[in-house]
């Protein structure tokens, strides 16, 4: 019974892996809620088959302590509402709280919404964490995350090029600068970028000499897809870091020894059919829409940018956020309270910062960011560090390098724009997380073979 549970858990993890970015990017509130369910059954088979079969838990502690920190800071000030929002009214009304003078949410409904989804997304970096220990499971990750992003990109050069209004399911038109499933562009662009490095690395694999032709048929047309996409995509940001990311592959290629299996006649082939297709769906794509927006660029470079405003908006709001915060997800509620000083230069309701790290520390204080940075700066550090231990083979150190660059990449986006706040970009950083802390830890398909041949 242990075995069938825990495999029905990990295959409905790639389920959900592969599905999260076709639900709207987990944008809406109802695919939001769809990731919740499938997160609360993965852990659910997970820790079931763990306790009928009275297996061990495999975690890394460091990134064990950050979420057990995280889930109880976040439910501490929750369930300890001081204030109710009216949103008719726009104000704060106080209410009985059981900790007085202890941290709260200025919204208990509001921040409870958002807990179900940040303890969901922490509790699955805790089994990735556990999953990705097995090679095969780590190359099922891979594969998953290249079809996923492939199919994603794929469709949304397709709207380019047929000039689509809008999602083509959706309907009518939409007048938000979308993209694939994707509503925003920059979220497009923070999913494409993130998905590149790990096909990228496939790529490479696939032009060695003792790849399979499979690998080759999907790899690298998978790569020109992504760098297509990243191309016509409208997102300025998305477009520079996926730059910074093609070159430090090629800077890191040319010094270390992964590329050292020889390339055959036939592969370097592919590859320049791969680049000679990838400029051909450039041009058909409807790059215009690209071009159009690096148009607008000088015109906002001034003091008045809105984004600007934003920001220094809610450096003011820190001190009041203080140590512990306004509450997961307060964000869009207390914002408004503190651009008065700015008349009508921030138009409209901003629902995120536009800055992850100051929308991080306005809703979970200095404590609750610190935690969220060691997770995210530390996985970043791990990948880095171990991709350059020559001890491990060439693949793993490969992979290892795609997902601190993919991690990097969504890092420095995360600095002008909100990639961080959206529930399937979460799940894939809580995902290439989890598989940074299970570098650390021994093999168990190598451990299984050892132990099988008496090694």
């Amino acid at each position: 019974m242990a075995p069938f549970l825990i495999e029905a858990s990990r295959w409905l993890f790639l389920c959900v892996l592969l599905g999260a970015p076709w639900a709207y990017g987990c944008t809406l509130e109802r695919t939001i809620a769809l990731l919740n369910v499938g997160c609360g059954l993965i852990l659910a088979l997970w820790l079931a088959g763990l306790l009928v079969g009275r297996k061990a838990l495999a975690i890394e502690w460091v990134n064990a302590a950050c979420v057990v920190w995280l889930i109880g800071q976040g439910w501490m000030v929750a369930l300890n509402a001081q204030f109710r929002h009216d949103p008719k009214e726009g104000l704060f009304h106080p209410m009985w709280t059981w900790w007085e003078d202890g941290p709260g949410t200025v919204d208990g409904a509001v921040s409870v919404t958002m807990m179900w989804r940040v303890t969901a997304l922490l509790g699955m970096l805790l089994y990735v964490g556990d999953l990705a220990r097995r090679a095969v499971w780590r190359r099922r990750i891979r594969q998953t995350v290249i079809l996923a992003g492939a199919s994603v990109i794929l469709f949304g050069i397709v709207q380019r090029a047929l000039g689509a209004h809008a999602i083509f399911w959706v309907g009518k038109p939409t007048t938000s600068a979308f993209f694939a499933t994707f509503y925003y562009s920059g979220n497009a662009g923070a999913f494409i970028n993130l998905v590149l490095p790990i096909v990228a690395g496939a790529a490479v694999l696939a032009l060695g000499v003792s790849s399979s032709r499979g690998q080759r048929t999907v790899a690298l047309p998978a790569l020109g897809i992504c760098l297509a996409g990243g191309c016509v995509n409208a997102s300025r940001a998305a477009f520079v870091v996926m730059c910074a990311l093609a070159l430090a592959w090629v800077v890191w290629m040319a010094r270390t020894s992964f590329h050292t299996s020889r390339w055959s006649r036939s592969r370097a082939l592919s590859a320049v059919v791969s680049v000679l297709a990838l400029g051909a769906i450039i041009s058909c794509a409807g790059w215009e829409a690209a071009v159009q927006k690096w148009t607008l660029l000088p015109q906002q470079l001034n003091a008045d940018n809105p984004r600007l405003l934003a920001a220094w908006a809610c450096v003011r709001m820190l001190p009041d956020a203080g140590f512990w915060g306004f509450g997961p997800g307060t964000f869009e509620l207390t914002f408004p309270h503190y651009t008065h000083f700015l008349g009508a230069s921030i138009p409209g309701t901003w629902r995120f910062a536009h800055n992850d790290y100051l929308q991080a520390l306005i809703e979970w204080g200095w404590v609750g960011a610190a935690a969220l940075g060691i997770l995210l700066f530390r996985g970043i550090a791990v990948c880095f560090f171990r991709s350059a231990d020559a001890a491990r083979a060439g693949e793993e150190r490969g992979l290892l390098f795609s997902i601190g660059l993919a991690l990097a990449g969504i890092a420095i986006h995360a600095t002008i724009d909100f990639p961080l706040q959206i529930a399937s970009l979460q799940f894939y950083v809580v995902t290439f997380l989890g598989m940074a802390a299970a570098s650390g830890q021994a093999d168990l398909d190598s451990r299984t073979v050892a132990a099988v041949t008496g090694a």
